[in-house]
């Protein structure tokens, strides 16, 4: 956990986020964040450090592989107050769902929605907040354009249908307004 705020700032480096990726990195912040949980200090750093490796194909793939949405989703659970996690997390939430439908199903299935919602109305003031909570909300509720890798059709369907529903039944349009 003392190496978060280190892995976070070399993550933010697009030539050595996949080299933080390969040895590990990943994994070891998954680790620190679900042994921490209840530490809001390490739920900041670990979402802000899985929002930079995300970026990155293999990091985002190896982050699903070990159902790393689910750490993340935990964080906004454990922290509903701190507005830094939120931020951290809603981002980590919106890359990791962008352009792959199987994430987004993930992340609609692991109740992502509604922590997000929530997380919005909380901090309706924080532009960031709001920013990161529009984009993960149109990520989450749109399908991934055929001509990309991560589009599949038959789940399309599915994760479209039920993100919206949840962001709907959650007055997501109220919030947005």
């Amino acid at each position: 956990a003392a190496l978060l705020p280190l892995f976070r700032a070399v993550s933010w480096e697009v030539d050595l986020r996949a080299q933080v990726g390969e040895k590990g990195g990943v994994e070891a912040v998954l680790e620190a964040g679900v042994s921490h949980l209840s530490n809001a200090v390490v739920a900041e750093e670990s979402c802000g450090c899985l929002h930079a490796l995300v970026w990155g194909a293999q990091n985002k793939a190896a982050m699903v592989q070990l159902v790393g949405e689910r750490v993340v989703v935990e964080a906004m659970r454990a922290h509903p107050n701190n507005l830094a996690v939120q931020f951290e997390a809603v981002a980590c939430l919106a890359v990791l769902s962008f352009c792959v439908d199987d994430n987004k199903l993930r992340i609609g299935d692991a109740g992502a929605i509604p922590l997000i919602l929530a997380a919005m109305r909380r901090f309706g003031t924080d532009g960031g907040l709001q920013g990161q909570g529009c984009f993960a909300l149109w990520s989450l509720c749109s399908s991934t354009p055929p001509s990309m890798p991560g589009h599949d059709k038959d789940l399309a369907k599915i994760m479209v249908e039920q993100n919206r529903k949840d962001v709907v039944s959650g007055d997501g349009v109220g919030v947005v307004l």
